[in-house]
């Protein structure tokens, strides 16, 4: 059975002179590389020392392929080219990552919009692109569908939580692993629900029972202090992550309404 040969260093780095040729004009690329030949063998130089092959370079050469903003009118440096392929080792550019990378543009595009600096803050270039390679990375093992993560950027944005900073990759994978049980609340979602002084609440099953890990009556008049949120959220996520056939089957089951607690007034209102 015959296999394709693996790219040679020379051969990629050949390529991607080509196409920044061909992207930026001639005239762009000569001024800044010289002949295309003479940029190919320096690139070529500058990856090998860091122990960049040839296919991480053709690797590197799909990433650039897909349009990369900060590229939009000048090609990346040698120093950027190195930094890049080193990201590349360490988090690969592969299809399925292609296939999610307009739904990671898009989240991009909306924190940007909405958290402004509590999002971007005063990263630079490679660290903008590195979050870029994690979370799709992340996104990749996770398995999530298209329309799973469209559901869950649906459901962060509708959180109240995160109406005041963007969720970071840990929140976001916890907010799919929630869609996916039953489309349970949020963590930030369950504390609030946790903590609610409604009457006749209703309790997601698996709030009520990280809820019970600490107690009614400390959620409802206690101090509600740092500690019962953290052991709560601890809890809750436990149950996201990991649940028991028990769990499952309460999940299943029509909520009932559960009145954990009322106030004054409506006792009041019951005499």
């Amino acid at each position: 059975m015959s296999t394709v040969p693996e790219i040679s260093l020379s051969q990629a780095c050949t390529n991607i002179s080509r196409q920044f040729l061909n992207r930026y004009g001639a005239a762009m690329f000569r001024k800044l590389y010289g002949e295309p030949a003479t940029y190919a063998t320096e690139l070529s130089g500058c990856l090998k020392r860091v122990g960049i092959t040839g296919p991480d370079a053709e690797s590197l050469q799909r990433w650039l392929l897909t349009g990369i903003k900060a590229f939009a009118e000048f090609p990346p440096s040698f120093e950027n080219m190195v930094q890049m392929g080193q990201l590349l080792k360490n988090f690969p550019f592969t299809p399925s990552q292609q296939e999610n990378l307009d739904f990671w543009r898009k989240v991009d595009a909306l924190f940007s919009q909405n958290y402004g600096r509590m999002w971007r803050g005063g990263e630079g270039l490679i660290e903008t692109l590195q979050r870029e390679r994690i979370w799709l990375t992340s996104i990749e093992e996770i398995g999530a569908t298209r329309d799973e993560l469209d559901a869950t950027l649906a459901k962060v944005r509708a959180c109240v939580a995160f109406r005041s900073y963007p969720p970071n990759l840990e929140q976001f994978s916890d907010a799919l692993t929630a869609l996916r049980r039953s489309d349970a609340p949020l963590v930030e979602e369950a504390w609030l629900q946790a903590i609610s002084m409604k009457p006749d609440q209703n309790f997601h099953p698996l709030v009520k029972r990280a809820r019970g890990t600490i107690g009614a009556f400390d959620l409802n008049v206690g101090e509600r202090d740092r500690n019962s949120e953290m052991r709560f959220k601890q809890a809750y996520l436990e149950l996201l992550r990991n649940p028991s056939e028990e769990s499952r089957e309460q999940e299943d089951a029509p909520a009932p309404v559960v009145k954990e607690y009322m106030d004054a007034a409506s006792i009041l209102d019951g005499l």
